[in-house]
């Protein structure tokens, strides 16, 4: 349960597209299959099912990272951009170099106004 539960947190902290972090997203674990292989005993004619490689904790965080970047990526993608408003105080040489900052990084003036 507990590698089940770090799985999940390390899924949910690192995205698909970006490592970006995942938001209101609902995960469904509606199952867990592991692989068994048939060994027969020499001594006897029986044979027994077994898991074909121990498991543990490390292999079931993985594995449920992967499955929850496979779900996510098998529907359309969509990204969150922050939104910022603010106020810029800048000298008149700093105006121009302001601007080419700011369109650079898709930024809007949306008022501007002289203060003495």
């Amino acid at each position: 349960r507990g590698s089940l539960v770090a799985g999940f947190d390390a899924g949910i902290r690192s995205g698909p597209v970006c490592e970006e972090a995942i938001q209101q997203v609902m995960v469904v674990v509606e199952g867990v299959e592991m692989a068994l292989m048939r060994r027969s005993s020499k001594a006897s004619a029986s044979s027994s099912l077994q898991p074909s490689k121990p498991l543990n904790g490390g292999m079931v965080v993985s594995a449920m990272k992967r499955g929850i970047r496979c779900g996510l990526l098998s529907r359309p993608v969509r990204l969150m951009e922050g939104h910022l408003k603010l106020t810029v105080h800048s000298s008149l040489q700093g105006l121009g170099p302001l601007y080419g900052v700011l369109s650079k990084r898709r930024g809007r003036v949306l008022e501007e106004s002289m203060v003495d």
